[in-house]
């Protein structure tokens, strides 16, 4: 094998860098994620986030403990494409995401997920199931400021850095011979 010139090392090493900290940002987010979902507490419940219809017909979110008497909670019917459009609107956006997804759906009972729209300096995204017309709150994420995305960052800038000086030492090392 022929080793790499040492100009072209040195233009490949931001490459790497960069490349691996792309790479494991979604990762070390996904895990991040998955660290800060908990069980919902009574203390939850108050802002635990839920689908309702307003009295124009248009769905929205609305928090468990603040639901208006004009309003419904939305227990059966789910109509993802509908809901999305309508949250999505809500939230002045075009892009089309998916705040509320139909996890399982059986003959007794609906589990959901619901993510909060419209919201810059934090997020909320809960998961519940709907049984018998009942919201029952099972776990919750909140993202409070930018602190998720300094936490990721924390994690992905050292990955970054390992695999720039391991693909360093792999393109410089040497081959050993044997007698």
């Amino acid at each position: 094998m022929t080793p790499l010139p040492r100009w072209l090392q040195v233009l490949l090493l931001p490459v790497v860098f960069i490349g691996s900290c792309i790479i494991s940002s979604q990762l070390v987010w996904k895990w991040q994620d998955y660290r800060l979902t908990r069980s919902v507490t009574a203390a939850d419940s108050k802002l635990f986030p839920v689908l309702i219809r307003t009295t124009d017909g248009k769905y929205a979110v609305c928090k468990l403990g603040k639901i208006a008497a004009d309003t419904s909670v939305v227990t059966s019917g789910f109509d993802e494409v509908a809901i999305n459009r309508d949250l999505n609107a809500s939230a002045d956006s075009t892009r089309g995401y998916r705040y509320f997804r139909v996890i399982e759906n059986t003959a007794d009972s609906t589990t959901l997920s619901l993510k909060e729209p419209g919201l810059d300096d934090y997020e909320v995204q809960g998961w519940y199931q709907v049984t018998q017309g009942r919201v029952i709150p099972q776990r919750i994420l909140f993202y409070f400021g930018p602190g998720i995305s300094l936490n990721v960052m924390q994690w992905t800038i050292p990955i970054g850095l390992i695999t720039t000086i391991l693909f360093f030492k792999f393109v410089n090392r040497k081959r050993r011979t044997f007698a």
